[in-house]
């Protein structure tokens, strides 16, 4: 299946290319999918429990976990696992949750009426930053850690930021992505340094500034 030649078999070729050039630290974006909560109040650690839940993309970036773990423990190579929240923003990935609000911006641009889902998110800069932590941060404490906004993104909080963003703009609720946890993020913020800067209405509108580019 695709997902699995695109995350597991493509991870086992750079793991292998890690080893075989002596690259000392591997970085890997990894997913909030993973996590089993599905409680919107409960908050998830790098210990809460992970499970494909029989989905093909979860069991494609678990196996990656798995792989990288082993690969990391045979060959003495340090290891990252980050794992995203839902990510918006100019040059962010081509699918996820994220790109529901990426849809949203672009049809407000366009005067059309708005339909998003919700989920949490966090703004394409605050990620790159953090993934540029876990590359250059030495020592390494621990192999696993959340990089989220380590807040809650609810539905009315992404229709008032839209609305005081582009005045008279009309939005719908879309088919809605269940309510789920937040990540905790407090072990990237004491061993990385990491502090999300952009607050969803600043994440939105730096977004809207680069489009406008």
């Amino acid at each position: 299946m695709r997902d699995f030649r695109l995350n597991l078999v493509a991870t086992i070729n750079v793991a292998e290319a890690a080893r075989l050039t002596g690259v000392r630290r591997l970085v890997h974006a990894s997913t909030q999918a993973l996590y089993v909560g599905e409680d919107p109040t409960q908050v998830l650690s790098e210990d809460s429990p992970i499970d494909c839940r029989e989905r093909v993309y979860n069991a494609a970036k678990l196996g990656c976990e798995h792989v990288l773990r082993t690969y990391a423990a045979k060959h003495k190579l340090e290891l990252a696992l980050l794992r995203f929240a839902g990510v918006y923003g100019y040059y962010s990935v081509a699918g996820g949750p994220g790109v529901a609000v990426q849809q949203a911006v672009w049809d407000a641009l366009g005067g059309k009426h708005a339909v998003y889902e919700s989920v949490d998110f966090i703004y394409a800069k605050d990620l790159a930053n953090g993934i540029a932590l876990a590359v250059h941060t030495d020592p390494l404490p621990h192999q696993i850690y959340n990089l989220g906004s380590g807040t809650s993104t609810t539905v009315e909080d992404v229709e008032n930021a839209l609305s005081r963003i582009f005045s008279g703009v009309n939005t719908a609720r879309g088919k809605l992505t269940p309510a789920r946890p937040r990540m905790d993020i407090t072990r990237a913020r004491t061993d990385l340094g990491f502090n999300p800067e952009y607050k969803l209405e600043a994440g939105l509108r730096d977004y809207i500034e680069q489009l406008k580019r």
